[in-house]
Formats: structure tokens, sequence, C-alpha cells
């Protein structure tokens, strides 16, 4: 009997570590930069009162590059020393490049993503509709190993980056 949950033990932790390998491997792959841009829209949805805490390091940093993560956090201090509804480099929703999202009769919109292109600076078309149609284009880069968003492009060339770098 020992000799049996001996040998199912044994199975038991070869499989753990098999599952934890394939993971790992899954996570290198194509899809996993855009499993990255899904999860940021499934963490914030504000019309749901679900939002990113742009001030949370922590958090900022598992979807962002160290670069955008300091430029947001910069921007997050720079409104909480303006009352917290001062504007400051940044006067829109990034995610979603709206406003209107605050609004407490929005409704969920529609977010598809697709690739635009492949290594080493990989680039996705993230549609919004909700009414009007939007479309935001996403740099994914890997830094440490992992997937994390660069920049984000809006409509006439706006880039996050670019936006946030600005003197206030």
């Amino acid at each position: 009997m020992r000799a049996k949950v001996f040998m199912f033990t044994v199975f038991v932790v070869i499989s753990i570590f098999s599952l934890n390998s394939l993971l790992k491997a899954e996570d290198a792959d194509f899809t996993s930069a855009d499993k990255i841009i899904q999860t940021l829209y499934s963490a914030h949805e504000p019309w749901k009162k679900k939002e990113i805490p742009w001030e949370n390091k922590q958090i900022l940093s598992r979807y962002f590059d160290k670069e955008l993560t300091v430029l947001l956090i910069k921007d997050a201090e720079c409104r909480k020393t303006r009352d917290g509804n001062g504007i400051c480099n940044m006067d829109f929703d990034p995610i979603y490049d709206d406003l209107s999202i605050y609004d407490p009769n929005f409704t969920n919109p529609k977010v598809t993503i697709k690739p635009l292109s492949s290594n080493p600076r990989m680039a996705y078309e993230v549609s919004i509709t909700d009414g009007e149609s939007k479309k935001l284009i996403y740099y994914m880069h890997k830094e440490d190993n992992e997937w994390r968003i660069e920049d984000i492009v809006y409509d006439e060339a706006r880039s996050i980056k670019k936006i946030l770098s600005q003197e206030t």
C-alpha cells in the first residue's frame, strides 16, 4: 500500500512540474503578449467601478514596461497634487482613449484585439466599439523575459509615452 501511495505522489509531483513547464513555455509564445492586453481590459472597467490604480507600481508593472510605469505613476502623482481632479499630461483614460467610460450610464464596449506584426516589437490593434469605433495600437516588447506594453498609439499618431513625457 505504501508503495502505491509513494508512486502516486511521485506521479503527481512529476505532473505538476511538467504542467508548470508547459505553462512557462506557453507564456513565451506569440499569443502571450495579447493576453496582457486582454487582462488589462478585464481589470480596467471604470463603468463597473473596476479601475487600474494609476499610482500603484506593483500593479502597473504587471502590464506596462518600466519606463511607461514610471511615467504613469508620475502623472498620477501630479494629479494628486492638484486635488485629485486636476489635469497633468493625461486628460483621458489611456486604455480606452475616452472619458465617457466614467459615465454611470455607459455600457460595455466591445473590445477586439488582433496582431499586426511579429517579434521583436509586437504590435496589436485594439478596436473598441461603444456606439462609435476607435482603434488603438499597442506596442509590446519583452522585459525580463515577460511581455509588457511599451507604448499605446491613438488616432493622429498620439503616443501615451510622448504625452506623458511632456513637462507639466
